[in-house]
């Protein structure tokens, strides 16, 4: 890198420069992940809500459009996206969280259009589609899952 840069020997997992060249440096683990996330979405009731989790794998098909983007924490992106599926924070709302075992297939229905329609997407990144979990705030036993991602899906940007 300009004859001022070299890497660092295997242990150390870096680059070593002069004192005087200042570095500035990322690194993009290109290692395959599954990111989660969480968010807490309202039910019909005051003060109760659900919990959406969602996790998601992720490939990185370009390091630099990844990191030209802004992405240096894919978490963070993938739940403003949980938060901006409107669709469903719609149908959430309309529905009180112990009423969660008789209307899974509702929200399960209505999650799988949504993201069907809006699939998560990072550019320089794959994100399948989301594997995601219903759970009414308190009551981790009425977990209901769905929405998983289809073999080798994703959108590539």
């Amino acid at each position: 890198m300009n004859g001022v840069f070299e890497l660092a020997s295997l242990e150390r997992r870096g680059i070593r420069a002069r004192a005087d060249a200042p570095a500035d440096a990322f690194l993009v683990s290109t290692v395959n992940h599954t990111v989660h996330c969480t968010v807490e979405l309202n039910s019909a009731e005051p003060h109760q809500t659900f919990t959406v989790a969602a996790r998601f794998a992720c490939f990185v098909n370009d390091a630099v459009a990844l990191l030209r983007n802004g992405c240096t924490h894919a978490a963070d992106q993938l739940t403003s996206y949980l938060y901006g599926l409107v669709n469903l924070r719609a149908e959430l709302a309309k529905h009180h969280v112990t009423d969660l075992e008789s209307v899974h297939a509702v929200l399960i229905s209505e999650a799988q259009a949504e993201v069907e329609l809006s699939p998560p997407s990072i550019p320089g990144m794959t994100v399948q589609r989301p594997y995601l979990s219903f759970v009414p705030n308190g009551a981790s036993d009425l977990v209901t899952k769905s929405v998983g991602p289809r073999p080798s899906e994703g959108t590539d940007d």
